[in-house]
Parts: structure tokens; C-alpha cells; sequence
């Protein structure tokens, strides 16, 4: 069996305050994977973790068999960040040849490396053009992907990697990611975007916004699973606060209480399973005299 390229096992990691895990995760050479969150930094945070720029609060992540804040395991990655740093004076094609050079890629294979990053990358229209004076967000983006692309990482990490791009430029957006990914390397990206991902995405991650992982997994089973997942909010009664507090936390079905108002008594929380049987299970603490203000579904399991 062919070894994965990203193997993180058994971590455990802290977000917003939380420990999260221990879990384990795998990433092959041509999987693309997608991290999701209802808080994009959170997502991020865990890319972060993927590429030793955050800590471990235990288990272990290696990239090619290398821990990734190693100098092996540094030469294994490309990262492009959704704040890639740049040196705006430079050229798009200086700015690519520069950390070619940085990577030791000889002189006589530089240019021919240097075009195959500008080309997978979509930019060729902007070789020549200063960086400082490009403004669209989507390009920039793509500058960023060449510079990670360029020294033939075998892990290519793009952080937010649809931004705020519109239908048609995320489309092409995803084009090249594609590209990247069919070229043999492993990708992993962070979005809030399900959408766009659902046809391309092989693995996917779910991070709820007070940081627990909701879902791990393959990508046609986690668009089913995403379905049984509602956001609800409670407004209870002050008498019957504590009571619906305790009927929640005790409910096998209830995932996570992201918010807990002590002076307006509303709960906001994430239930797993039909709406029916959320139904069913008010009506019957109601009926045994739990009093309620209002109970909502919100808009979208994101909450947008």
C-alpha cells in the first residue's frame, strides 16, 4: 500500500479554548482534501497544525514521513496563505524565479519550473506585471499558489482557497486545484464554501465554531451526514432554564451547546438527527412543564 503523504495520528489539538481529539487523518498523493468550518479561522488553525506552524497537544503529524516543521519536511510542503506574503516591488515572474532560487532548483532547470508554476497557476497574463499593482484579490491568490507549487512539494496546502471570489472565477479557481492534484501531489484546503467541492473533494473535515470536530471522513458521506446536523436555538422561560439545560446536555442527540445566555436564557446548540425527532422531544418536555419562549431552526447548519 502506498504510504499517505500527510498522516496525522492520533492528535489532539486545542481550538478556541477546547481540546479536540485524539483522531487520526491520511492524505494520499492525488487526494484533495477539504477542512470546513463555521469560523474560517478555525479551519485554518487546523492547516496550521498539518504544517508545524501550530503546536500538538499530542499524537503526531509527519509530511512524506517527515515532521513538517523539520527541513526535510519543509522541502515536502507548499503552503499559500489567505494572507500571502509578497514583495510588492517585484514582478510576478521575478517573485516566482526568486523562491526557486530559495529551493536550490538549478539554474539551467529554473525557467522551464518557473513556467510550469505560472502556467498550472493560471497567471501568464501577469508575468510582467508588479505585484503592487495587481488588485484583484483572485490573482494574487493565484501568485500565491505558483510560489507554494514551484519547488514540486509533494503536499500543496491553500488556505481560504476560494476567498471571496464570485461563481465564475471560483470555478476556475477550482479548475486549477484540480490540475494541481492530477498532477500526483496531495492538496489540502480550507473553505467555507460546500458547494463548489462537492464533485472534486475526496476527504472532508468539519469543525464546529466552538472548535469540536463534527465530522471526519470521505466527502459523499459527509454531504449525507451534514444533512442530519441542524442549529437550533431555545429562548427558555427563566424557571425552566436549568432543566433545559440538563435535558440537552443528557441527550446523546445534542453535539454541542455553542452558546449559553444566563440573562436572556437562550441556548444555541447543534442536534444530530431528524427535525421530527427534535419535535418529538420538545413536546414532551413541554408537556412534562418545561416553559419556552421561542425554539428555532436557524437558517443553515452554518448559521448564515
Amino acid at each position: 500500500m502506498v504510504s499517505p503523504v500527510l498522516e496525522a495520528a492520533d492528535i489532539k489539538f486545542k481550538l478556541a479554548g477546547n481540546l479536540c481529539g485524539p483522531f487520526s487523518f491520511n492524505l494520499r498523493a492525488g487526494e484533495l482534501a477539504a477542512v470546513f468550518s463555521q469560523r474560517l479561522n478555525f479551519s485554518s488553525a487546523f492547516l496550521q497544525l498539518c504544517i508545524g506552524r501550530r503546536p500538538l497537544k499530542g499524537g503526531k503529524i509527519t509530511v512524506g514521513g517527515f515532521e513538517p516543521n523539520s527541513e526535510e519536511g519543509r522541502r515536502r510542503i507548499g503552503f499559500a496563505g489567505a494572507v500571502p506574503g509578497f514583495y510588492p516591488e517585484m514582478t510576478v515572474g521575478d517573485y516566482i524565479d526568486f523562491f526557486a532560487r530559495l529551493y536550490g532548483i538549478e539554474d539551467y532547470f529554473r525557467p522551464y519550473i518557473v513556467n510550469e508554476a505560472i502556467e498550472i497557476a493560471k497567471i501568464g497574463d501577469f508575468r510582467c506585471s508588479q505585484i503592487s499593482k495587481i488588485t484583484l484579490p483572485h490573482v494574487l491568490k493565484r501568485v500565491s499558489i505558483a510560489r507554494a507549487y514551484v519547488h514540486n512539494p509533494q503536499l500543496l496546502v491553500i488556505e481560504d482557497a476560494l476567498g471571496v471570489d464570485d461563481y465564475q472565477t471560483a470555478a476556475e479557481t477550482l479548475k486549477i486545484i484540480v490540475n494541481i492534484r492530477n498532477t500526483g501531489k496531495a492538496v489540502l484546503v480550507s473553505s467555507e464554501n460546500l458547494q463548489h467541492f462537492a464533485d472534486i473533494c475526496s476527504q472532508a473535515l468539519l469543525i464546529s465554531e466552538s472548535g469540536g470536530i463534527l465530522y471526519k471522513g470521505c466527502f459523499p458521506d459527509f454531504q449525507t451526514e451534514l444533512r442530519q446536523f441542524h442549529l437550533i436555538q431555545i429562548q427558555a422561560a427563566e424557571k425552566s432554564f436549568d432543566v433545559l439545560l440538563t435535558a440537552l446536555s443528557e441527550s446523546d442527540r445534542v453535539r454541542e451547546i455553542l452558546e449559553k445566555d444566563d440573562h436572556s436564557f437562550v441556548l444555541r446548540f447543534i442536534y444530530k438527527g431528524r427535525r421530527a425527532d427534535f419535535d418529538a422531544f420538545i413536546k414532551k418536555e413541554t408537556e412534562e412543564g418545561l416553559a419556552l419562549v421561542s425554539c428555532s431552526y436557524l437558517e443553515s447548519f452554518f448559521g448564515r
